[in-house]
C-alpha cells in the first residue's frame, strides 16, 4: 500500500503530498470532480482513449505484464469493462489482449499492464469533467489517472487542475 506524508507548506494552509517524489499541491477547499455511478465513455466495443487537452492516448509500446502505460500519439485501442460492482467501478483492458487492463503498480504511483482478474489497482471510477472523464482509481481514491503529456509514463496523482498534468479523457472511435 502506498504510504503518503503530509509535510505542512510555508502559507495558506498548502499542503504537499509526497511519496519519494512531490505529487501535487493540494489547497484546502479544492475538491476533486464530483462522483458519479455512472460511465461516460464510449467504447462500442472499442476506442481509443485520448487526453482531452494533451497530445496523446493511452499506449504502450508492447502489451506484457507489468510494462509501463504510457503516452502514445495514436494510442492503444481499448475496452472499458463493468466490474460487476455495485459501485459501478470498471476495468479499461487493452482490446489487443482483454487479460491486461490499465492498474496502479504496487508503489501506488506507476501506471503498468496488470491482470484484470488477480491484480489490484485495475478497477476505476468515471468521473464527469466540463470536457471528459477523470479515471479515479478505487483502490487508491480521490487518486486520478494522470498522463505527465510528454510520450511519459502516466502516473496516479491527486485531483489539480491546471497543474500541469492531463487529468480528463475523451473517447476516439478507431
Amino acid at each position: 500500500m502506498r504510504k503518503l506524508h503530509r509535510l505542512a507548506a510555508a502559507g495558506a494552509g498548502t499542503v504537499a503530498l509526497v511519496s519519494g517524489l512531490t505529487l501535487a499541491s493540494v489547497q484546502p477547499g479544492v475538491a476533486g470532480p464530483p462522483k458519479s455511478p455512472r460511465a461516460f465513455l464510449a467504447c462500442n466495443p472499442t476506442c481509443h482513449i485520448f487526453e482531452t487537452f494533451g497530445s496523446f492516448g493511452i499506449g504502450a509500446p508492447a502489451l506484457r505484464y507489468l510494462d509501463p502505460v504510457v503516452e502514445t500519439t495514436s494510442g492503444r485501442r481499448m475496452v472499458i469493462v463493468p466490474d460487476g460492482e455495485a459501485d459501478h467501478g470498471v476495468k479499461v483492458e487493452f482490446a489487443g489482449d482483454t487479460s491486461l487492463c490499465v492498474a496502479v503498480a504496487g508503489n501506488g504511483v506507476d501506471i503498468v499492464q496488470a491482470h484484470c482478474v488477480g491484480d489490484s489497482g485495475t478497477v476505476w471510477f468515471e468521473q464527469p469533467g466540463p470536457h471528459g472523464v477523470y479515471f479515479d482509481n478505487r483502490e487508491f481514491p480521490n487518486n486520478y489517472l494522470s498522463g505527465p503529456n510528454d510520450a511519459g509514463q502516466f502516473k496516479l496523482l491527486v485531483f489539480h487542475p491546471g497543474g500541469g498534468w492531463e487529468q480528463q479523457y475523451r473517447s476516439v472511435e478507431p
